[in-house]
């Protein structure tokens, strides 16, 4: 019956041509030989009609693919894939680049352009931008080394006297603090009578005080998580300015120590001693504003919140809104403005000459001033970012 073949045929390819291989495989599989012998060619059209109301029935059930269903699996897949780390399709088959990605591919590009930057600083044709450009590279050096020695060294007599309490943090903290000191004064005295270059009592010197200055910062930031220092607001600041007090102490004490020790042999000053002299005097700054800008920014954190911040990394953050993190910005502008007003002080005090050399002068006080607030604003700039960035994103 060759009509019904080219008939069944040509129903076929529509069918596949239409989109429905389920109704093509029907038509296909209604060959000639399984209809009956006395078919007519009208049978067989009404037959490939009941046949393709099948198709559309079976189309129609649900335990087929619907639009929906599938729409939520692919939802699940890019899900699945955003956890793995690949990168899911969006509309149009491009792929979604996840914020992970793209912030390490922000990191790595930022890292080139900052090296590039650095190679074109040091090679400055000014002489004074090559010489800002490494002693910035220096006190960064210094700076992670200081952070990598002294948490160790804290993690390590932490773990061995079983210390887990907050006082017992305290402890640590004051009694590495009074060592640091104590090996930084003795250091570089040694260093001083073994003639050692001027280049290295600075360089030893930055380490050894950022040291000292670590565990000066985390002994008062300590003393404000206390029990009195959470129910009393004002307490806050009498722990800043203890602090304050017993460094000013120490370092005064240590310049007439100084001077009387360089004038003692032979009544006059030797270039070590004045190389050695001014060593001890940086550190000693260095160690005062680190830990004083610090606790500040910890007071004025304490004063939006109500309540003391946790300030390491492995501390759960507090909720923060919007408006703590706009007067932690404040805080952090004021405390420029302070570091440009004590500047202009400091250069016109040197300008005219009102300072004494004698013990602490007027000039090296007012400059340790301007170097706190220095310090207090960079430390405020920082936790503003990770206050910002709770609130964009909580970490919970």
């Amino acid at each position: 019956m060759p009509s019904i073949s080219r008939l069944l045929a040509a129903a076929a390819s529509s069918a596949l041509l239409l989109g429905a291989p389920a109704a093509a495989a029907v038509v296909v599989r209604t060959t000639p030989a399984a209809l009956p012998a006395d078919a007519s060619p009208a049978s067989d059209v009404q037959a490939l009609g009941a046949d393709a109301r099948k198709v559309r029935l079976l189309r129609q059930r649900s335990d087929l693919p619907d639009v929906k269903e599938l729409k939520k699996d692919e939802a699940k897949k890019e899900a699945a894939a955003m956890k793995e780390g690949a990168a899911p399709k969006a509309e149009g088959g491009e792929h979604k680049v996840p914020s992970a990605a793209r912030a390490y591919a922000v990191g790595l590009l930022g890292s080139v352009v900052l090296v590039m930057c650095v190679f074109y600083l040091v090679n400055w044709p000014d002489a004074d931008v090559r010489l800002s450009t490494w002693q910035v590279l220096s006190m960064t050096a210094s700076i992670f080394s200081a952070v990598l020695i002294y948490s160790t060294a804290s993690e390590f007599m932490k773990e061995q006297l079983h210390v887990h309490r907050l006082g017992g943090n305290v402890a640590v903290d004051a009694s590495m603090f009074v060592v640091a000191y104590i090996a930084l004064q003795v250091t570089l005295f040694a260093m001083m009578k073994g003639h050692a270059e001027r280049s290295k009592l600075a360089s030893f010197g930055g380490v050894m005080a950022h040291i000292t200055g670590f565990a000066a910062m985390y002994t008062g930031a300590g003393l404000l998580h206390v029990e009195r220092a959470e129910d009393n607001p004002g307490f806050t600041w009498l722990v800043v300015f203890v602090l304050g007090l017993v460094l000013y102490a120490l370092t005064l004490i240590g310049a007439k120590l100084r001077n009387t020790t360089a004038l003692a042999d032979d009544g006059v000053v030797s270039e070590d001693e004045q190389a050695w002299m001014e060593a001890v005097d940086d550190v000693e700054d260095d160690v005062t504003c680190l830990a004083i800008g610090f606790c500040i920014m910890q007071a004025f954190r304490r004063s939006i919140i109500g309540k003391p911040n946790p300030y390491l990394a492995a501390d759960p953050p507090l909720l923060v809104q919007q408006v703590h993190a706009n007067w932690l910005l404040v805080c952090a502008v004021g405390a420029a403005l302070l570091t440009v007003l004590f500047a202009r002080i400091r250069h016109s005090m040197k300008q005219a000459g009102t300072y004494n050399n004698d013990g602490i002068n007027s000039l090296r006080f007012v400059g340790v001033i301007r170097n706190t607030w220095s310090t207090c604003f960079a430390w405020c700039l920082i936790f503003w970012i990770e206050w910002q960035g709770d609130v964009v994103d909580p970490r919970g």
